[in-house]
This record gives structure tokens, sequence and C-alpha cells, in this order.
């Protein structure tokens, strides 16, 4: 009896913590915590009812549970086992708990049987499914919600949605999830993706399954898709354009009142975009902490200070003077004896400048011109380094799609890899399918890590420019209409900073040379004067006051040659601008009309790439309509695999560099610091940075 009691007691312990199931992906570091111990997931490891899983920083695993469910976690996430029973003939329910982190999950036999019993939940949101693959990034008690295939339920305190496939909404704490919104370049899953892997065909001991038979029995056991209805491809295309009003739009600078920035969405359309960070404002605030454009600001204010030392000028110098001390007369006064006496000597003197050949008129005038060329030259940086830091941005999401792309090539290689070496296992497929899959899973994890290595050099870019370290998912693409140049290419540029100042520079040296001028005429000024002299204890020098005011004219006649040298520098300096003006002008009309040819080649490039990813997505699903009929191997849905791969990765490639490639024109008419809403007001104002010496620690910039 106690046996039997013993048994009983060890079957019903084995089948409590029995592995429910298991990690078929794991990279990185994945940690599992049971009751009160940490372990180490490892491809293989069995998981169990209340674990609580952990991937760490570049890490990510892949879980299948006993009923086909598939969950998939990104780096830094954590997913919790809540609950999970799976039995056909009795109980079916299972609930996952996602706190942070990105997840995609495949439903699988709980989800066919007991849908309404299998839910996975954030903070804040409850997740139902019908049948579906959904996936999700979630901050805290925010977080994005995509369904992929099927149809899922999203919801919160606040209400609920339901998303169909290729549509997203956001969750934002407790409120309703936001209206369902259609997720860009949205690509259906390969049929073959959603299907059962050969793990749960049955096996006959003895006997290999013909291939015929395994391919027809996959097929069997996928669903069979279902094309959209006509109203559903109508509502979502008026649901795309209701989420394309919404997204900031960014508009070349026009010479009327059509020059628009960002728009600002509706604050209740800005609240499910609960994380981004749109990129104007991201590059507007590090303009203006550049270093580059600090000094410009301290160059302008160099030139500033400049102007009002020339000013000075116009005005009157008035000097005060006193002396007091011990005098010793011999002279006439007397009788040409010592007389020591005390003495004390005061006076005041203003003189003031009427006439220096024009030179004081002339040089104000070219101070004031470098004070405007100098205020060009820093609307010149804000677009030299606002482009710069909308390149890196946009090259930083550039390679982290194509980091993605490589990680989902990855991805498939890998299911069809596991098939396959199913498939050889059970006799149903030659040995050269494994060994050819090997060698492409093995390049693919090649070109995994040749765009995470692009990723992270895109990175370090964009730190180097920015001086700051940056969240990825906190980054926003932006979307750009067209940049049309305004009237002609060869005036387009006209209103470039670079242009101005260089403009700024020649009429500058005009006043220079103009300046050089003044020792050719005589100089007039104005001397007056009041002295009060008073001696103590002298028998012959008495007090005395005297007032005097003069007109003084000064010619000098020869200096060596040193006016007519200087004038000769001046006129040198002067034809130096103007060649430099030159220089510039030609330099912005190539770089325009460069970036114009590039922008109209990307154009029809574009279209061309577009097509060419469209007809192989759609050959993917021909592929899979010829799977299912045995006309196609898993070798040929590979290759198919692999050239949308390539066609999404060249796409993805020239949307972005189109996309720089409309900034540099909005940059090269010099519409890029009024888009950024960065004027010279804004520079004028910026305080001062405090520096500090390394050996007295003494601020140098306090008190200027």
């Amino acid at each position: 009896m106690v046996k039997i009691l013993f048994i009983l007691l060890l079957g019903l312990f084995t089948l409590l913590n029995a592995s429910i199931g298991t990690a078929v992906m794991v990279k990185g570091k994945v940690e599992v915590k049971r009751a009160d111990k940490i372990l180490v997931a490892e491809k293989g490891f069995g998981l169990e009812k209340l674990d609580l899983i952990t991937t760490g920083k570049r890490s990510k695993a892949k879980f299948l549970f006993n009923d086909k469910t598939v969950i998939s976690l990104g780096q830094n996430s954590t997913l919790d086992i809540a609950k999970y029973l799976f039995n056909e003939e009795n109980k079916n329910e299972a609930e996952f708990k996602i706190t942070k982190g990105a997840f995609k999950a495949i439903t699988g036999g709980i989800g066919k049987i007991a849908p309404n019993k299998f839910k996975l939940k954030t903070k804040t949101a409850t997740i139902g499914i019908l049948g579906s693959t959904f996936s999700g990034v979630v901050d805290d008690e925010n977080a994005e919600i995509s369904c992929i295939a099927g149809v899922i339920t999203v919801t919160t305190k606040g209400g609920s949605v339901k998303l169909k496939e290729g549509y997203r909404t956001y969750v934002r704490g407790d409120k309703k999830p936001s209206i369902p919104e259609m997720i860009p370049l949205f690509i259906p899953l390969p049929l073959y993706i959603t299907g059962p892997s050969l793990s749960s065909l049955p096996v006959v001991t003895g006997v290999a399954t013909p291939a015929k038979a395994v391919e027809k029995k996959i097929i069997e056991s996928q669903p069979t898709p279902v094309p959209p209805k006509k109203e559903d491809r109508e509502e979502a295309v008026e649901l795309s354009e209701k989420a394309a009003e919404t997204i900031p739009v960014i508009i070349a600078a026009k010479e009327d009142d059509t020059n628009e920035t960002e728009s600002t969405p509706p604050a209740d359309e800005a609240e499910k975009r609960f994380a981004w960070i749109t990129m104007k404002q991201t590059v507007s605030e590090i303009v203006l902490n550049h270093p580059e454009i600090r000094k410009q600001l301290e160059s302008y204010r160099y030139e500033v200070e400049g102007k009002n030392i020339k000013k000075a000028e116009y005005l009157p110098k008035l000097d005060a003077k006193s002396l007091i001390g011990y005098k010793k007369y011999n002279g006439p006064n007397s009788d040409f004896r010592d007389d020591d006496f005390k003495s004390s000597e005061s006076y005041i003197r203003l003189r003031q400048n009427l006439f220096r050949g024009f030179g004081t008129l002339h040089g104000v005038q070219a101070q004031e011109e470098r004070v405007t060329t100098a205020e060009y030259s820093m609307m010149e940086s804000v677009s030299a380094v606002g482009l710069s830091m909308i390149e890196a941005h946009l090259e930083l999401l550039k390679q982290f799609q194509l980091f993605l792309l490589a990680d989902e090539n990855v991805e498939k290689h890998e299911l069809i890899y596991t098939m396959i070496e199913e498939r050889t296992k059970l006799g149903a497929g030659p040995a050269s399918d494994l060994e050819q899959i090997s060698g492409r899973l093995a390049l693919a994890n090649s070109n995994l890590q040749v765009s995470m290595n692009n990723y992270e050099d895109a990175f370090s870019a964009y730190e180097r420019i920015s001086g700051s370290s940056v969240c990825i998912d906190n980054l926003k693409e932006p979307y750009l209409m067209d940049a049309e140049p305004v009237g002609s290419l060869e005036s387009a540029y006209s209103d470039h900073p670079a242009l101005k100042a260089s403009q700024q520079s020649v009429a500058a040296s005009k006043e220079a040379y103009q300046q050089s001028s003044e020792s050719f005429y005589p100089w007039v000024d104005f001397d007056g004067k009041k002295e009060w002299e008073r001696n103590w204890e002298s028998d012959y020098d008495r007090d005395r006051t005297e007032l005097s005011g003069m007109l003084i004219a000064s010619w000098n006649l020869f200096r060596g040659g040193q006016d007519k040298a200087l004038q000769n520098k001046s006129l040198s300096a002067l034809y130096q601008e103007s060649e430099s003006l030159r220089d510039t002008e030609r330099e912005l009309k190539v770089r325009l009309q460069h970036s114009w040819a590039e922008n109209r080649r990307l154009d029809e490039q574009m279209q061309y790439l577009k097509q060419h990813s469209d007809f192989t997505r759609k050959t993917i699903a021909s592929y899979n309509d010829e799977f299912r009929l045995g006309r196609r191997s898993l070798l040929d849905l590979l290759d198919i695999e692999i050239e949308y791969y390539r066609a999404m990765t060249t796409y993805e490639s020239a949307r972005y560099d189109q996309l720089i490639v409309k900034y540099k024109i909005i940059e090269n008419v010099g519409g890029l610091p009024e888009l950024l809403d960065i004027d010279i007001n804004d520079l004028r104002d910026l305080e001062r940075r405090e520096y500090e010496t390394q050996n007295d620690q003494t601020s140098i910039g306090r008190g200027l």
C-alpha cells in the first residue's frame, strides 16, 4: 500500500513538474528564474510553469510549447509563464505576461481549441486571440501591438480594439488602445512559417516516410490562407490614409507661404506615439548645443564687440587727471633763487574727432558687414551640422532596418534548416539538402554579423555627432514630401547662408578698402581743456586756472609708402573675397545639381525596386501554393526568401538614401534652419557655458 501511494505521489509530482515547452533557439544571455534558482537557458532547455524568463543585451530566444505555440523574445525582454495547461481532452489554458521588451507569438493548439483561454498580458493590456500571429514592444505601461496573421483583441481598462492582419495599435497606460492603423510595408508571413514543425508528425518505427507523404502531411496541417475581402482592403486603405495624415510632414523651403515644418499631430493622435522622439526635436536640440555652433556664436559676439569699439570713435573722449607733490623752482619769478613748495594740478580734457578722411564711417560700416557675415556663418553652421545630424539619424535607422531584415533572414534559414534536418532524419530527404542549407545558414549568420557591425558603426557615428547616446526604439523616421527647388537650379541656392555670408564678406572688404584711404586726407579734431593749479608755501608762484579750446588739423605728408601699401593690401583682400564668392556659388550650384540629379535617379530606381519586391513577394505566395501541391521543395522556398531578402535590403537602402538626398536638397536651397525652427534670435539668446581651467578650477565664463 505504501509503495502504491509513493508511486502515485511520484507520478503526481512528475505531472506537476513536467516540461511544458523547450527552448529551440537561444542566442546570448538567457536566464530562467525557477523558484529561488537562476538557471541558464540553452538550446533544448525545458520550461516549466511559473518560470520567469529574461533575455540580456543583444540576446534573443525562441520557445516551442507543447501545444506548438511559439514565442520569440528580443533583447532585454521578460516573459512570465503564469498559467499553462494543455490536454486536448480536458482543460486547456495558457497565460503569459510580458513586462518589457519585444516579443512575437504564434499560437498553437490552445489557440485553436480554446482561443478564449489563451491570454498574453502586459502591465496594462490583455491580448486575446483567434488563431493568430502577433508581435509587440512593451515599455513599462506602454506598448505597441501588431497583428501579423489572424485576428487579436487588445483590451485595457479604458476599452478594447480588434486588430486584423496587418494592423497595429498603441497602448498608453490604462487608456483605451489607439485606433488601429496599417503597419507600414506590411508583409504577410509565408505559409510554411505559420505551420507546424516536422516534430509533430507521427513516426512509424523501422519505416522511412516517403518525401511526398511528409510534405503532404505538412501541407494538410497548415491553415488555408484566406484572401482579404474587398471591403477589408478598402478599410485598410482608408486607415492607412488616416495614419499618413498624422505623420509629421516636412516640405522644402519655398518663396511663398508654403514653408512648413513637421506638423504637430492632434493630442489624441500624438499620445499613441508614447516614446517616439521626432527627428526635428532631436536635431534642433543637438544643433543648439553643438561645439561648432557655440564657436560660431562666439565669433559673432566677437564681431559685435568690434562694431561697438568702432562706433566709439564717433563719441568724444573725456579724461581727468590730478597731480600733487613738491616742486623746486629757480627762475625769473624767484629772482633765480631756489623756491621749494607743495603743488597740486588737476585738469579735465575733452577731445572729439571731427573729420578722419571718412575712415570712421567706412570702418563702422565694414564692421557691421562683418557682424552680418558672422550671423550668416552661424546659420551656415546650423545648416551643415543639422544635415550631418540628419544623415546620422537616418543612417542609424537604415542600418537598424537592414539588421532587422538580416536577423529575420537568419530566422527563416533556421526554420527551414530545422525542417530539412528532421526530413533528413526521417529519410525523407537527401543529405545534400542538409549540407546545402547548412552552408546557406552560415552565410546568413555572416550577413547578420556584417549588418550588426554596420549598425554599431552608425550608432558610433550618431554618438560622435550628437555627443550623447540614444535608444534606437526612441528614434522616429520622418515623412518627407518631394523637395522641389524654387525656380531654376541656377537661382535656387540664392538664399543659402554660405552664399549670403560670402556676399557680406565682399561688402565688408569693400568698406575696409574705402577705410584704407583715410590717411590720404587731413584729420581735424577739437581739443578742450580746463586746468587748475595750486601752490603752497611758495613766495612767488600763485594759484592759477586755465581754460582752452582748440581746433587741431593734421595731415601726414609722407610715411615711407606705408599708407599706399595698406591700401593695396585691402584691395587684395577685396579680390580674395570676390573669388571666394565665385567659388561658393560654383560649389552650391554643383551640389544642388548633383543632389537633384540623384533624387531623380532614385525616384526612377525606387519604382523598379518596389516592383521587384512586390513581384518577389507575390512569388513567395505562388511558391507556397506550389509547395502545397508538391511542386516546390523547401530549398525552393528558401531561394525565393533569399531573393526577397535581397530585394528588401536594396529597397530599404535606396529608400533611406532618397530621404537623405531630399534633405540635402533642402539644405542646398538654404531651407534647413527654417525647417528646424532655428533662427538667428535663437542663437543670440544662447547662454555661455562655464569652462574651468585644469589648474585652479577658476571659471573662465563667469562674469564676462
